[in-house]
Formats: C-alpha cells, structure tokens, sequence
C-alpha cells in the first residue's frame, strides 16, 4: 500500500470514528474536506516520520493514534502534551541554547520554546566555544550526519536524571573530560545512540562514552572508536556504580 492511500484510509477511518461521536462536527469536516485532509496529511506525514521510539512514547503519552494526533492537529486543538521542534543554525539558534530551551520549556537565544518531549534539529556542524548544559529533559537530537565537536572543553554531551537523550546521525568528537565520559557522560539518565560516530575523545575514564549512576544506553549501528582515556577504558560504556 502505497503512502497516500495509507493517508487517505486514516482519514476516512477518523472521519467515521467523529461521525459516531460528534455528527455535526464531522458534517463540518466533510464540508471542507479539501482543506482538512491537506492538514491531516501533513501533520499525519511529520508523526509518522519520527522515530520509531520516540513515536511510541510520545502516542502512549496523548492516548491516541498517529492518525488521531493528525486530526487534532489539522483541527488546530491543543493537544495534551506538546512536543517542539527547535532548529539549530548555529546563528540564531545555537545548541547550547536550545539545550536550554528544551530543558525549561522556554524561548532562549533564537530557539524555540521547548514543550514535552523535544527535537532538536542539526542543521551545522557545530564547534563548542563553552560546555553544554547538561540534558535534564527528554531530546531527540537528530544530527543529520553534523559533527559536534567539543574543542577539548569538557564532555561533549552530558545527560543527567531524569534526562533522556536519542542521539541520530550524528558524530561526536573533541570531548576532553578531567573525570569521566569524554564524547558522552551519562549520569542516571536514559541515552539511545543511533547510527552516529564517538570517536576522538578522551577523559581520564570512558574517553568515548560513560555511564554512572544507574543510568542505562543503548547503542544502535554506530562506531565507537578512536578515544583514549587514562584507566578503564577509552569506551566505557557500563558502570552502574553511583
């Protein structure tokens, strides 16, 4: 089944479930037909292509279907948790900024307002002229195959509980940590590396990647190479002592 008559029989399906509920406003939908499915088939495209995981959690969260998040979203209600998409540029909108503004829900820099369950979206390759501030929230970070490079200032990317990072496509280089996680420092969050690269990074342990205080990382189609670290490792990507 191809993806436009995938669209159309979700549309159909949800007219009918409306239908069942609130007969007037599925007359009103069946009225304007033309300018609602545009909506729903716009919005129904953008939920399906979000990662599979990300997906899952972000539905679970609004109890209701892709399809059924699309027609919200056509309707233009409000739904009960909002995700963001903040774009970096590395002009208006820096990543440490929007770091920041996905962890407070706020406008920071040139960013958008984080909301819920974010995506920060790379459009450059980023240098770091100071850390980032620690992943506190929930982030899918897609990379689009960017390097964020940590110009030896620390680690390069921090989560701390309840944070939970989905790193995609993306390499992650330059991290020079005194402690411990050069690329990737872990601290009691949740982090999911998907098909990106960790490598040229060092620390005095885990120079590619660590991970402390129960926190948990999966790790998907990615290389992990190239990192040094004084002891135990220049990948060390399990230590669940506190």
């Amino acid at each position: 089944m191809d993806t436009k008559t995938s669209i159309k029989q979700a549309w159909q399906a949800q007219i009918r479930q409306v239908a069942a509920h609130n007969p007037q406003l599925a007359r009103q939908l069946w009225q304007n037909r033309q300018v609602y499915f545009e909506r729903f088939a716009h919005f129904y495209q953008q939920l399906s292509n979000l990662p599979g995981k990300f997906r899952r959690k972000f539905m679970k969260r609004l109890a209701t279907t892709v399809a059924g998040a699309a027609l919200l979203l056509a309707l233009g209600q409000a739904l009960p948790v909002r995700a963001a998409t903040i774009t970096v540029n590395g002009v208006t909108c820096t990543l440490a900024d929007a770091i920041t503004s996905a962890n407070t829900d706020t406008a920071v820099g040139g960013c958008a307002a984080g909301g819920g369950a974010d995506m920060i979206d790379l459009q450059t390759d980023v240098t770091l002229s100071a850390p980032l501030p620690s992943i506190t929230s929930e982030v899918i970070l897609n990379g689009n195959g960017h390097t964020i490079d940590g110009n030896h200032l620390g680690s390069v990317l921090q989560v701390t509980s309840p944070g939970n990072l989905t790193l995609n496509k993306a390499t992650i280089t330059g991290g020079d940590a005194i402690g411990v996680g050069g690329g990737v420092y872990n601290y009691g969050g949740t982090v999911a590396i998907n098909e990106s690269t960790i490598s040229g990074n060092y620390a005095n342990s885990g120079g590619g990647i660590a991970n402390r205080g129960y926190g948990t990382i999966t790790i998907t189609n990615s290389v992990i190479d190239g990192n040094s670290a004084n002891h135990q490792g220049g990948e060390r990507v399990a230590e669940f002592k506190g």
